[in-house]
Formats: C-alpha cells, structure tokens, sequence
C-alpha cells in the first residue's frame, strides 16, 4: 500500500510539475534511499530540473536514474537514454542512446515515441529510433510500413543510417522500387552498403530497369571503398563472365581480396580454390589456414558439412592431409608418417613435409635430433621445390636445429624465406616482419607486417609487433598507425589454426 500512495504522490508531482511540501520530499528522500526505484527516478528528475528545494545537477540525476534503471524502472531507463543522446553528465553517444531507448521500449516504455513521422518536432534521431521500435515490435505492436515511414522521414533529415536500413526493410517487403530511392540517396552521400546495393538492384533490374553497366560500376566502386560482399560478388561475375567478361587471374583476386577483407563466402571459397588449385598451384596448409580462419569466426557449418560429418566421412586426398595434420597436433606421429605414406604414393608432396615433421618432433620428443636432423632437412629441401609450406618449414627446422646441421644451413633458410615472401606465402611474410623486428629495421619489418595484413592472415602478436615497429619511427603515418591498432582488435589468435584441428579430432574422438 506504501509504494502505491508513494507512486500517486510521485506520478502526481511529476505530471503537474507541482511544488512538493517539506514531508513530501523527505518521504522521497528517505524512500529512494532505501531502494526504491519510483523514488528514485522521481529524486533523479528533481535534480535534472533544479526543483523541489535541490539544485541543478545532473551528475547526481544521472546517478539516481542509474540506480532505477538498475531495477528495471522503464522511465529512468528512458532518461538515461536522453543523458547519453545530449551528452548530460556523460559524453555524448548516440549509440549508447539508441541502446537504452531500446531497452526501455523492452520494458513496456514507449511514450517517447513519436506519434506519427509527419509532426513537425520529430528530429532525424527520433525518427530513427521509432522505426526500429516498430520495425522490430519493441515496445509497440510491429508495423514495416510505419517503420518505412520513420525510415523516410529520418532519410529527408539526412540520415545516412536511415536510409540503409528503410532501404533494406523495404526489400525485406518486395519493394524493389522504394528501396532503390533509398538506396540511390544513401549512394550520393557516400554510404559503401547503398553503393553496392544500388549495383545489385540495377544489375538484377528489380526496381528499375536493368543497366547491367550501371550495376557494375556501383559494385565496382563499393568494392575499392573495401566493402567484402562487392569484391566477392565481383568474384563470381569474374569467374561466369556474366555481364563481363570472363577472366580467371582476375576472379582469382577478387577472391583473394574478399577473403582478406573478411568476407565468409569468399573465405570458405578461397579455402576450396587453394585446396584444388583451381586457379594455379595447390596450397593445402594455406587452404586449410582459411578454414581455420572461418572456423575461428564460428563460421564452421561448411568445415564440419565437408570433413567432420560421420555418415560421410571425406576420403580425398585433402582429407588424409586433415587427419594428417590433426594427428601431428596430437603428436600421433606413426600415423602421421602412415598417412604422409598415403599421400606419397598419390603423388602428393605435402606428404613429404608432414613425414619430416613427424620424425623430427618424434626425435626431439625422445632426444635424438642428432640423428634425424639431416636427413629431415634434406626431406624439406626437396618437398620446398613444390610446397610453399615446406619452404617456411624448412626455415622453422634450420633455426629451431641449427646446431645439429651443416655451417651453410643458414643461407638455405633465408633463400627459402625470400622464395615463399615471393610466393606471397603469409607465414613467410610474418617471419620476415619479426626477423626486421628483432634487428630493428622498423622500416623494413613494417612494409612486411603491412603485406601481411592485407593477406587477412594478421595474428595478434604479429599486429602488436607492427603496432610497436610503426612507433619506433620517426614521425610515423597515423593512418598507418591507426589501421594496425584497429588489427590488433580484429586479428585472429595466434592458434587459430587449432580451432579447425581440435574441431576436426573432437569429431572423429581423436585422442
């Protein structure tokens, strides 16, 4: 019954913006001490508008809305949506803005919802934030029109996000030709999304006639503003010749560039083009390394549909190559030597390298590197004539093994490094960075970071490297400086090869 009169006594305040009495205000006090949530909003407001015998503050405001929104208090969530959209007490940031607004329509608030997108004080922000609302049916019944509509009406205020997203809604609805104004808007104000759909809708001619020509250079040029999904669309044009011409070597570097960019198709894809050699030499550690990357973005659906399927187990030689791999992780190393066998006697010289892997770690394991060391490189040498991996193992051998090998071993290892950096191999493109790094060429070791990123194969203490090699320079580039700080976020893990591996023997109870 208390919170109930207490809630009158505060709504009521709130409403008609009333002068609370002495009693009343201590009742509101001593009540959001304790915890309660309408109390507390109700105190919270006080603050924001300096009434009711306390002054001005929003800090404090913000810090009673905090402790009732805490509780779920739907109305306090609300203003501390409208602290962080006009930046009282806290810096300014739209997007937390939108994320609080959102919850509070979550728990039932929806009053600060424009009533209709026509009312002449509805801004290009509470356009946007309704037509999420009724997109989505957050605190409102759903309605895709309405939402069009608040799309729209933000789109006209100069809203970039909104005429995206209303762009996509409407193709969500089958309405070609709405999305395509919004698209075209979106294009003219630089948005790489509207560039590339505006491409597909004219290439497609849904919404428009069909300018093949049009649609091509739209995709084009969202693809060199290095938006994924144009580069590898451009890819499969390539790769049919449909609406251009057919070309191979340039489908294969759209390919290469969407995979890198971080598109999953074009990853999954580029993981099968390398694994095949279906545009020039086969690279199974190389294809197997995108696998590994789009297993790493919990994309495995087509790894575990190929290779960890039980009903149909994958008997190619890419397969034997796999649970060579994953035997050598779990240093299974008779079977790796009978699995290389196999791969041996198909005329694969991958089996070669995995041999030699085996029977060195095998040694070392055991103490005998003496014994093997020679003979394993020797087996490298001549696997490194037509496997890139091997050219980079054969450099991992010579510097792990030195002192058990020949006094020229050296100069075959930096031979071997430069040949796999020519063969844009990327794990030799990181060896080289670190092997400036550490003599401290920064210059040098960063143009070898550099390639490596735009490989889409940047591990983070590789990107951390970079990040310190770009610092030791004199006057560094800050946009080069900013793109390897934002790498370090987006780089895989250094064992990110593992994730497919343990996927893979967890699935066949490899042990």
């Amino acid at each position: 019954m208390r919170r109930v009169i207490l809630f009158c006594i505060c709504f009521c305040l709130f409403a008609t913006k009333s002068v609370a009495s002495e009693v009343e205000t201590q009742q509101v006090f001593r009540l959001a001490a304790d915890g309660d949530a309408v109390a507390q909003t109700t105190l919270a407001s006080w603050y924001f508008e300096g009434v009711n015998g306390v002054k001005q503050d929003y800090e404090t405001a913000l810090k009673w809305w905090a402790a009732a929104a805490k509780q779920g208090n739907a109305k306090a969530i609300e203003k501390m949506a409208m602290c962080y959209r006009y930046g009282y007490a806290v810096q300014q940031d739209s997007a937390k803005a939108v994320s609080l607004y959102m919850n509070a329509l979550k728990k039932g608030n929806s009053d600060f919802l424009p009533a209709s997108p026509q009312d002449e004080e509805v801004t290009a922000f509470d356009a946007v934030v309704a037509a999420i609302a009724y997109r989505n049916g957050m605190g409102v019944k759903r309605n895709p029109e309405l939402a069009i509509e608040f799309f729209e009406r933000a789109a006209i205020l100069g809203s970039v996000d909104a005429m995206r997203e209303g762009a996509l809604l409407c193709l969500n609805t089958k309405n070609e030709g709405r999305a395509l104004q919004l698209f075209d808007r979106g294009t003219e104000m630089g948005d790489v999304n509207c560039t590339y759909f505006s491409g597909m809708l004219r290439l497609d001619g849904k919404g428009t006639q069909q300018d093949t020509v049009r649609g091509v250079e739209l995709i084009s040029q969202a693809s060199v503003a290095k938006f994924p999904q144009a580069t590898y669309h451009l890819y499969k044009l390539r790769r049919d010749g449909k609406y251009v011409p057919q070309d191979s070597t340039m489908a294969f570097l759209y390919l290469r560039r969407a995979a890198a960019e971080g598109s999953h198709l074009a990853q999954w894809d580029y993981a099968e083009v390398l694994r095949d050699g279906s545009y020039g030499k086969r690279q199974y550690f190389l294809a197997l390394q995108w696998m590994a990357v789009t297993v790493s973005n919990s994309k495995s659906a087509s790894f575990k549909k190929q290779y960890c399927n039980l009903e149909q187990p994958d008997t190619t030689l890419f397969g034997v190559y796999l649970k060579a791999m994953s035997n050598l992780r779990l240093k299974h190393y008779d079977k790796v030597i009978d699995y290389a066998n196999l791969l041996l006697a198909e005329g694969a010289c991958e089996g070669v390298a995995l041999k030699a892997q085996a029977i060195i770690r095998q040694a070392d394991d055991n103490g005998k590197v003496a014994e093997v060391a020679d003979s394993c490189l020797n087996m490298l040498l001549k696997a490194a004539a037509c496997d890139d991996a091997a050219k980079y193992e054969t450099l991992e051998l010579i510097t792990k093994y030195a002192e058990y090998l020949p006094a020229d071993s050296c100069d075959n290892a930096f031979k071997f490094l430069d040949e796999a950096c020519n063969d844009e191999f990327p794990l030799a493109y990181a060896a080289k960075g670190c092997m400036l790094y550490y003599i401290e060429k920064y210059d040098e070791a960063c143009e070898w970071f550099s390639r490596l990123l735009r490989s889409g194969l940047m591990t983070k203490s590789v990107a951390n490297l970079y990040v310190e090699s770009l610092s030791k320079l004199n006057n560094p580039d800050p946009d080069l400086l900013a793109a390897a700080n934002a790498a370090v976020e987006k780089s895989l893990p250094d064992d990110f090869l593992l994730s497919a591996l343990d996927l893979y023997a967890s699935s066949w109870s490899l042990k």
